[in-house]
């Protein structure tokens, strides 16, 4: 994936809530595109709400909003220089969040605090 992603200029994902409730549960995707330095335009739903922050780490546009969704691709997919920062933005968070090295010593804390 990541030869995808620097391949592309934007990654468009737009979750929404399905009629169900059922909705995307972390945005693995959106968050492999940011680790990759790609800015990510994502649909708003709470899995979202942890990683991307709107017009810094990514651009958040209302579930089912189509016209909100294009306005962002035509907004960020010209100007360069802005989807140049949003992505170096999104990459630094991911890296300092979801690293392996990261996580793992995450899972570390929680298990020792676990062990008696």
């Amino acid at each position: 994936m990541p030869a995808i992603y620097r391949r592309a200029r934007l990654a468009v994902l737009p979750f929404r809530v399905a009629s169900d409730g059922d909705q995307e549960g972390l945005g693995l995707v959106a968050v492999g595109a940011m680790g990759c330095g790609l800015p990510v335009i994502v649909g708003d739903i709470p899995a979202i709400q942890d990683f991307v922050t709107h017009s810094e780490t990514g651009w958040i546009v209302p579930p089912g909003a189509s016209d909100s969704l294009a306005d962002a691709i035509v907004h960020l997919l010209p100007d360069r220089d802005l989807a140049s920062q949003i992505g170096a933005a999104a990459r630094s968070h991911v890296v300092k969040n979801f690293d392996w090295a990261v996580s793992a010593g995450r899972y570390d804390r929680i298990l020792r605090q676990l062990s008696p």
